[in-house]
């Protein structure tokens, strides 16, 4: 059994290596000098620095996702408050897809009433979409807000701000995380058919470790706390923001080898990469990463069958 998840963790491994190899490649020949300066400018900063231009970086792709006058007024950032934009659309779009799978492939272990009505269930199903889109958005104007501090002042980052600011971050996300799941613990009730048990249920933390369990039997061993995995999303704009610095950092050096492969094979060669050898290149990348991610899921998959 060892063995079995030794061997998927070198296949998750052997994808991660070539997904960063492949966001490499696509870097240094679609954005050339700008991609490669990025990543020569970080090796002669130091930690603080180096987490202030990522910061940098995030705040861009937030002002992209959310719009750049759009978060809490902000000096030199938002000049006025402003919650709603584009944003909203991009949410409930990504909460009715994954929301409507849990649905489909996911049920409470406990079981449900035989009076449990399918209006009142959809009922509570547009309640906790809505409620997660709302908290997810404020999360993400407040991570912006918080990110913002980080890059806005042109003085040098201290850690004690640094720490201060992150932590100001997480705490919202958790009190936004606590606020969304006492709402939704008290729709479960509803969504089992019980829902003269809806304060009993709101006000209990075990209802937010309740089991779901695939719908498929021969999948029933798998369980998940459904209610936590649902409210716990308020933390995503907190924590792409550490998982980016962690892919930034993990690119470094690959930055430097990927460079020294491209001038051995001499794709990098003149304003444009040499097309047939850069495809080639991303087609053996994605080859190879697909292969190991294949074998690493076919392995967890035995093991997941003992």
């Amino acid at each position: 059994m060892l063995f079995v998840y030794i061997s998927a963790a070198f296949g998750l491994i052997g994808f991660l290596l070539c997904f960063l190899s492949g966001v490499t490649v696509i870097g240094v020949c679609k954005y050339k000098r700008k991609y490669i300066g990025y990543f020569e400018s970080l090796r002669r900063l130091g930690t603080l620095a180096t987490i202030k231009k990522m910061a940098r970086s995030y705040l861009g792709i937030l002002n992209k996702f959310l719009g750049p006058n759009v978060g809490f007024k902000q000096k030199g950032v938002v000049n006025k408050t402003k919650f709603f934009g584009i944003y909203i659309e991009h949410l409930l779009l990504f909460y009715w897809f994954s929301a409507t799978i849990l649905v489909l492939a996911f049920r409470p272990v406990e079981q449900s009433s035989p009076n449990t009505s399918s209006l009142l269930q959809a009922g509570a199903f547009l309640i906790l979409l809505t409620t997660n889109v709302l908290s997810d958005a404020v999360s993400l104007l407040w991570t912006k807000r918080c990110i913002a501090l980080l890059v806005i002042p042109r003085t040098r980052l201290s850690a004690t701000r640094l720490l201060w600011i992150l932590f100001q971050d997480l705490a919202v996300a958790f009190l936004l995380m606590i606020a969304v799941q006492i709402i939704s613990n008290g729709l479960y009730a509803v969504q089992i058919g019980a829902p003269e048990r809806f304060l009993i249920y709101m006000f209990d933390p075990a209802t937010a470790f309740k089991a779901y369990t695939v719908v498929d039997p021969r999948f029933s061993y798998i369980r998940i706390p459904g209610q936590l995995f649902i409210t716990c999303t308020t933390y995503l704009p907190s924590a792409l923001f550490y998982i980016f610095c962690l892919f930034v950092l993990a690119l470094i050096p690959f930055h430097r080898l990927i460079m020294f492969a491209l001038n051995v094979f001499r794709l990098d060669t003149g304003p444009k990469c040499n097309q047939p050898a850069y495809i080639g290149s991303l087609l053996t990348i994605v080859a190879i990463g697909f292969s190991s991610l294949s074998y690493s899921l076919s392995q967890l998959m035995v093991a997941f069958s003992y």
